[in-house]
C-alpha cells in the first residue's frame, strides 16, 4: 500500500545517501593520493623497486602523505565499527577480514614508516570503489544505462588494479625486505608482506562475484540489481523487494520477441 511505497522510497534514499557519502570519500581519496604522489618515481610500476626504501618511521615521509595515511586509517577503523553495527550481508566474513587486515596494514606501515607502499596499495584499492558506488547511486536514483556501464568499468578496473598490479606490488615489497636472505628481515616487515598477500584470496573471491553479476547484464534488471554480493538491497527487513531499476522496467512493455524473465 501507500505506507509500503513510502517506506520503500525512504529506504532507497537512505541507501543512496550512504553510497553517495562513500563515493565522495573514495573519490577524494583517489584524487588526493594521486596529487601528492604523482611526481614521485616510486609511484609508477617502473619505480616500484623503491617502494620499501623509506622506512625509519613516519617522520621521514612528507606531511601531506602522513595526513592522508592517517585519514585512511581513521576511515577503516570507523568502517570496522560500522560493519558490526549494520545488518550483516552475504560477504560479511570476507569484508570483515578485509577491513581488519587493511587496518592492521595501515597501522603497521605507519609505525615502521613504509608510507610509500601504503600509498600505492591504498590507491590500487580505492580507484575501483568510486565506479562501483556510482553504479549503486545511479541504480537507486533509477538512472538508466549508467549503472551497467559504471559497473562494467568497475569490473575492468578491479581486474587490472587488484588482480594484476597489486600482486606486483607485493612482489616488489617482498624484494625490498629480503635483503640478506629470504626471511632475514625483522618479524614486523615479514608480517607486513604476509598481510599484503592475505588480501589476494579475498580479491579473487570478490572478482568471481563480480563476474556473476556481469552475466546478468542481459536481464531485465541489469547488473545494478545486485552490485556485488554486499548489495544494499539486503539491508531492508521483510520480504525482498525488486530493485528500483527492475520495478521501473516491469512497468515498461517488453520489446517484441522478448518475454519478461
Amino acid at each position: 500500500g501507500a505506507a509500503g511505497a513510502v517506506l520503500g522510497v525512504l529506504g532507497a534514499m537512505q541507501r543512496f545517501a550512504r553510497c553517495f557519502s562513500d563515493l565522495c570519500f573514495y573519490s577524494a581519496s583517489v584524487v588526493s593520493v594521486a596529487r601528492v604522489c604523482w611526481g614521485a618515481s616510486w609511484w609508477w610500476p617502473s619505480g616500484w623497486h623503491e617502494l620499501m626504501a623509506d622506512g625509519g618511521g613516519p617522520h621521514t615521509a612528507p606531511l601531506e602523505l602522513r595526513f592522508l595515511h592517517l585519514a585512511q586509517t581513521s576511515y577503516y577503523l570507523a568502517s570496522c565499527v560500522l560493519l558490526l553495527a549494520r545488518p550483516r550481508k552475504k560477504d560479511f566474513a570476507e569484508m570483515a577480514a578485509h577491513h581488519v587486515i587493511t587496518t592492521t596494514l595501515l597501522l603497521l606501515s605507519y609505525g615502521m614508516g613504509y608510507l610509500r607502499v601504503a600509498a600505492v596499495v591504498v590507491f590500487l584499492h580505492d580507484v575501483f570503489d568510486p565506479l562501483l558506488l556510482l553504479a549503486k547511486c545511479a541504480h537507486y536514483a533509477n538512472i538508466p544505462v549508467l549503472p551497467d556501464v559504471s559497473f562494467a568499468c568497475a569490473a575492468a578496473v578491479f581486474a587490472t588494479t587488484r588482480l594484476c598490479l597489486y600482486p606486483a606490488v607485493i612482489y616488489h615489497a617482498w624484494l625490498g625486505v629480503r635483503v640478506g636472505g629470504a626471511w632475514s628481515s625483522p618479524p614486523a616487515e615479514s608480517g607486513l608482506i604476509l598481510l599484503l598477500a592475505a588480501l589476494v584470496p579475498i580479491h579473487v573471491f570478490w572478482f568471481t562475484l563480480i563476474v556473476k553479476v556481469l552475466k546478468t547484464v542481459q536481464s531485465p534488471s541489469g547488473v545494478a540489481a545486485d552490485v556485488r554480493s554486499d548489495s544494499d538491497d539486503e539491508d531492508e527487513p521483510g520480504p525482498k523487494s525488486a530493485p528500483l531499476g527492475a520495478r521501473a522496467r516491469k512497468r515498461q512493455k517488453a520489446p517484441p520477441g522478448h518475454s519478461p524473465r
